[in-house]
């Protein structure tokens, strides 16, 4: 069950980091551009928000079925030490849960904008730093691997 429920958890991420470069590009070219700020500018946020949650669940899922992350937990110090461990038991959901973060902040943030140009913005920027977080923390592919 573990293995499938990875399964799910591996090919989801394309679609939460499609989602979450497509909103960023949006939101900056919206930006760059001086554009009007409409519904499916708000709804890309929307998307990814809902996307990210959903992957964020199957990943809480994965971590309590993990043999990887029983044997961390069990020896914490031992995990610390070995850098594969450390960044499935540790760095990856931490990122994962600040990028998380970045993007619900960026909805809500973008909806208090008071300009288009502001909506824009704000989204493009908190965004964009939550895909940088989502390539970092995505293990094999982050500069502590």
């Amino acid at each position: 069950m573990a293995h499938a429920v990875l399964l799910i958890h591996s090919y989801f991420r394309w679609l939460v980091l499609v989602a979450a470069f497509a909103a960023a590009a949006k939101n900056a070219i919206g930006y760059s551009d001086g554009r009007v700020w409409t519904q499916a500018d708000r709804r890309a946020g929307l998307f990814l928000m809902i996307a990210i949650d959903v992957q964020f669940l199957i990943g809480i899922v994965v971590y309590g079925l993990s043999p990887i992350t029983r044997g961390a937990m069990a020896d914490m110090a031992t995990a610390m030490k070995t850098a594969d461990v450390r960044k499935i038991a540790v760095e990856h959901p931490v990122m994962m849960l600040a990028a998380l973060i970045l993007v619900h902040v960026g909805n809500v943030a973008s909806r208090k904008a008071t300009t288009d140009r502001g909506r824009f913005g704000r989204a493009a920027l908190f965004f964009g730093l939550a895909l940088l977080l989502m390539f970092l923390g995505i293990p094999k592919w982050g500069i502590a691997s």
